[in-house]
């Protein structure tokens, strides 16, 4: 009886297991190339700066073009958004590859990236929360957490390997390949229509509802916070090991230890211990930013990023449970979404600049110090999660 219940917590409805499927193909395409990227301009000679330029970019297109589509969105299912989100990765990713010859790619490309952020994450996100069972949230999103990282764990390694003995070309073209397949199950899945009232005005309404304010402070914490360890952190393990191949090993072993948190942290959700899992995953994942500080040793980097990875995880799962509950308790779920992103990129906008100053002002070793005590402040924003009620939702 226990495995039936756990059985179908892990695998949901068939449709969840569509969904899944799309989003582990995506995942680990995306695992392939997007780990490297920053590591990629590295080698081609970039300065860090304009290595965060270039995300600064991608962040300042999403928030300027989102608008702009809005009216394409009010006219299309979750479905069609996924689907139409591959070919603009593929032509990111395909972009990529021929920078080194034709350098005014690394301006055109962020437009396409941007693009694809849009209408991937919205599409996903209204899809996710319009399928997922209410009673167990923080069950299906550790479950999602773990097919996507059991999917995701080896594309580090397997990237690495690729990369070390073929090249960052071929490695681009392969997971360009992938996304294909990554879009079939999406024609299995229901179709979901974006809210009419989308516009403008609803999406700044709710930016500024005070109820939302506590759950606001965390998007924009996370939107910076990510730009850390997504660009720098990685790029910080490779500069220390030195070679492409263990630092994608090295990647992979963090993405597999930290499935299992993730899917123990969906139950603590779900038995009313959100909050101190949220709190206790805050408190420790923003210590681990703050002792990166002293870490010279590759072992001890090693198993700073493992301890990192099982925090980040099990305060990720706590932290969009109560997401997925807020979007599906208000009337327009779509709206919701919509503003959610809109913040992470806005917090970028304004981040990824001063990132850019900070870099250019201290050496390497001092960017990366301010850089872990930024992200250890940062981290801690989640905790105002924790001051959210869901009852202050009923008039919205």
């Amino acid at each position: 009886m226990k495995f039936n219940i756990l059985h179908a917590h892990f695998f949901g409805s068939k449709e969840i297991n569509f969904l899944y499927l799309t989003l582990g193909l995506s995942r680990f395409a995306r695992g392939l190339i997007n780990i490297f990227v920053p590591i990629y301009f590295w080698k081609l000679g970039f300065p860090l700066w304009k290595i965060l330029f270039f995300y600064f970019l991608i962040s300042l297109f999403f928030v300027f073009l989102a608008f702009f589509i809005i009216p394409l969105l009010r006219k299309t299912s979750d479905e069609m958004m996924l689907f139409l989100s591959v070919p603009f990765i593929i032509v990111y990713y395909l972009g990529l590859s021929i920078i080194p010859n034709f350098l005014f790619v690394f301006y055109v490309l962020p437009p396409f990236m941007a693009i694809h952020m849009i209408l991937f994450n919205i599409g996903y996100h209204l899809n996710f929360t319009g399928a997922v069972n209410g009673e167990y949230i923080g069950q299906e999103l550790g479950a999602q957490d773990v097919i996507r990282k059991l999917f995701q764990f080896s594309a580090p390694l397997i990237g690495g390997l690729i990369i070390g003995s073929l090249g960052f070309k071929f490695n681009f073209i392969i997971g360009s390949s992938i996304l294909f397949l990554a879009v079939l199950p999406l024609f299995f899945v229901s179709k979901r229509k974006f809210p009419t009232k989308l516009n403008s005005q609803s999406i700044f309404s709710l930016l500024r509802d005070k109820d939302l304010r506590p759950f606001n402070v965390v998007a924009l914490g996370y939107g910076a916070e990510t730009m850390i360890a997504r660009i720098l952190w990685p790029l910080f393990i490779f500069l220390t090991v030195g070679s492409i191949q263990l630092f994608g090993g090295i990647m992979s072993l963090g993405i597999f230890i930290s499935a299992i948190a993730a899917y123990f942290a969906g139950f603590l959700s779900d038995t009313g211990r959100r909050k101190k899992t949220l709190a206790f995953s805050s408190n420790f994942l923003s210590v681990i930013w703050a002792m990166r500080l002293f870490l010279v040793n590759p072992l001890l980097i090693v198993g700073s990023h493992i301890g990192g990875n099982i925090f980040d995880s099990s305060l990720m799962v706590s932290w969009r449970s109560l997401y997925c509950k807020i979007a599906k308790s208000v009337s327009v779920p779509g709206v919701f979404i919509f503003a959610q992103e809109i913040l992470y990129n806005i917090a970028r906008v304004l981040f990824l600049p001063a990132l850019m100053l900070l870099s250019r002002v201290f050496s390497i070793e001092q960017f990366f110090q301010v850089s872990f005590i930024l992200a250890a402040i940062l981290t801690l924003s989640y905790l105002s999660a924790n001051k959210f009620y869901l009852k202050s939702l009923n008039r919205l």
